[in-house]
């Protein structure tokens, strides 16, 4: 059987049959090789890229947290901005009453005492003496919606950044308070202690229109023989002909309570940080849920 070598280093068989020639199948095999290790290359590139993806999201996720953290320091400062705490220089609240009760000491005696709800306030406003001619700390008491509340009173709030409260009271301060006091500032009872002396104000019960028995305390007339309706009479009110008239501020039957009422050199016996409480030995003005000023 005669073989020919064709150009393209093919062993041609004369029966018409093709085999391939050594150097052929060494390039086959480089070429495989080759593809074989672009294939390694490209695992290990794919690999390579997949840490440096994990890498990246590692640590896409720990300056995640680390912001996030952050934020969340940013944030707790920005309450305590917010509840800045100036209980060390003011003395005056806006509470509630919620009641009478009695306390105990040790030696067992009793001490009837209000209690009063203080929701921390909210300082809204701040005056001076170069702008306003005095100086004083308006504080303002439980946060309620802008329902049918006017945009002039929703305004005062909005402008000075705080939540719209239902009660605003102002006290007046020296002028080198306001200086250490800020809009949005918090005052809660922290800024009493047990033993202070204070005075609360507050409106009275409204009892309607009263004689002058129940409204002064006149002991009315006599109840012997032969005196007939007389018993809770006020009486004489004046002379006749001098001076010929009633006096201003003569003692009357008349509307009772609803008035502008401050007891004074009242005693704190507790204060109850955690419920907001403060209990004030003996009676305040007004019923109960009824506002109060408290200001030692």
């Amino acid at each position: 059987m005669e073989k020919k070598e064709d150009n393209q280093n093919k062993i041609v068989d004369t029966s018409g049959e093709t085999q391939e020639s050594p150097n052929q199948k060494s390039d086959a095999e480089s070429n495989l090789k080759a593809v074989d290790e672009s294939k390694d290359s490209k695992l290990t590139s794919s690999s390579e890229s997949d840490n440096l993806s994990d890498k990246a999201d590692s640590s896409k996720n720990i300056d995640a947290e680390k912001m996030h953290d952050k934020v969340q320091d940013s944030n707790i400062d920005n309450d305590k901005t917010k509840v800045d705490n100036v209980n060390e220089h003011l003395s005056f609240v806006i509470g509630k009453k919620v009641g009478m009760t009695q306390l105990f000491d040790e030696d067992g005696s009793s001490y009837p005492v209000t209690v009063i709800s203080v929701e921390p306030n909210t300082v809204t406003q701040l005056k001076t003496v170069s702008k306003d001619g005095y100086s004083s700390v308006q504080l303002g008491f439980e946060t309620i919606t802008e329902k049918n509340k006017s945009k002039a009173y929703i305004g005062k709030f909005k402008s000075a950044g705080v939540a719209v409260k239902s009660v605003l009271k102002e006290f007046r301060v020296e002028s080198k308070i306001v200086d250490l006091v800020k809009v949005g500032s918090k005052v809660t009872v922290d800024a009493f202690n047990v033993g202070d002396i204070v005075d609360v104000s507050g409106v009275s019960k409204g009892k309607g229109f009263a004689g002058v028995m129940k409204r002064h305390g006149f002991g009315g007339g006599r109840r012997s023989h032969g005196k007939n309706s007389v018993m809770r009479k006020p009486g004489a009110i004046g002379a006749s002909a001098d001076p010929g008239r009633v006096w201003p501020g003569k003692a009357m039957a008349g509307r009772m309570g609803g008035e502008n009422v401050t007891v004074r050199k009242l005693s704190i016996l507790r204060v109850d940080s955690k419920l907001n409480r403060l209990f004030v030995n003996g009676s305040i003005p007004g019923a109960n849920n009824g506002v109060v000023y408290i200001k030692s």
